[in-house]
């Protein structure tokens, strides 16, 4: 046959594009292993060598059993580098043998300025369940990029027992760390020449550059230094109040106990066979009621100016322990009831 799938006489074409596909295999292997290694960009080493400093560890932040370790690093560059500081550098946190990588980030490149080089803050989160041991004098370690040095270099800082924080509670703990933002964005306020805080009321919060910086330096800073910030998340307190007379028998009735008032008190009750808060009753509380109530009738022709004024010193003569708690009930009941007529059934 002259044609089907075995015609010999395609045999020389075949072994032809079996040759032409081995030497062109061949050739990508010689390119491959001839041609040189990738190139790394040319990226200078920093001028001096990076530190880290101003470093502060808290714990119970956000949850109990968490761990954040907070400070400043400087990567030394007159002239940075084209490539931002977060592609270049990672900051580590090391076992103290400085051989096992615990946790890292990347510098926080902030509004292009300087690329992230020099000075700049960082923060290391470590959620409830980490292995890390408190107190232990841990490695903060400054690393080139290998993707971007030939020949990476590192830096190392050791942790001191003095940069663990002493307070244990998540209130005082959040207290701390915003005071440990505060100090070093202060510093790098002065560096990047630019407001950071502002002073609202008596705290120190963030303006809106520093609000921007700080949430893409330190992550999840808001759950963990909320005095920071100006507007203030709260979780409303939506159970429901039982209201006692607790307080007024407790510590009204009895504030003066023990007190050169409360034996004075019971010497002039004695003297009207009664008790000393209710004598000051009638001897203060009670007459200055009747003087507005006069006053007012008389300036005004009314009396309701003076029992405004009447209202509020039965609720002061309360809490000096000096109307009973069933007088001072039975009185506003009463003048519920006066307005109740004013309202409805007067006709002048």
């Amino acid at each position: 046959m002259s044609s089907g799938l075995f015609n010999t006489s395609s045999a020389p074409l075949h072994r032809a594009k079996i040759i032409a596909t081995a030497v062109i295999i061949g050739l990508l292997l010689v390119l491959t292993i001839l041609l040189p290694l990738p190139v790394f960009a040319a990226i200078a080493n920093p001028d001096t060598a990076p530190t880290i400093w101003d470093v502060h560890v808290n714990q119970n932040v956000i949850s109990q059993g968490d761990i954040v370790f907070t400070g400043l690093y400087n990567i030394p560059y007159a002239t940075p580098p084209t490539a931002t500081a977060d592609q270049t550098f990672i900051i580590r946190l090391m076992d103290p043998t400085g051989t096992t990588d615990l946790g890292s980030v990347a510098p926080f490149n902030y509004n292009g300025y300087h690329n992230g080089y020099n000075q700049g803050a960082f923060s290391l989160y470590f959620a409830p369940g980490n292995t890390l041991s408190w107190g232990t004098t841990y490695i903060i370690q400054i690393a080139e990029n290998p993707s971007q040095f030939a020949s990476p270099l590192k830096w190392n800082t050791s942790l001191t027992a003095g940069m663990y924080t002493s307070v244990t509670t998540q209130a005082d703990n959040q207290t701390d760390l915003a005071s440990q933002i505060f100090t070093i964005g202060s510093i790098l306020a002065t560096d990047f020449n630019e407001k950071l805080f502002t002073l609202v009321g008596s705290r120190q919060v963030f303006t809106s550059d520093g609000e921007i910086y700080f949430r893409g330096a330190i992550n999840g800073i808001q759950s963990m230094a909320p005095a920071l910030f100006a507007i203030q998340q709260n979780t409303l307190d939506l159970s429901s109040t039982a209201w006692t007379t607790s307080s007024t028998w407790t510590n009204y009735l009895t504030r003066f106990n023990g007190t050169w008032v409360g034996t004075a008190m019971t010497a002039t009750g004695n003297q009207f066979g009664m008790s000393g808060n209710m004598a000051m009753g009638l001897i203060f509380v009670v007459p200055a009621c009747m003087i507005f109530l006069i006053l007012s009738a008389k300036r005004f022709n009314t009396t309701d100016p003076g029992l405004v004024c009447s209202a509020v010193i039965l609720e002061m003569g309360t809490v000096m322990g000096w109307v009973s708690i069933a007088l001072f009930a039975t009185t506003f009941q009463l003048m519920g009831i006066y307005i109740a007529y004013l309202f409805f059934f007067s006709r002048s």
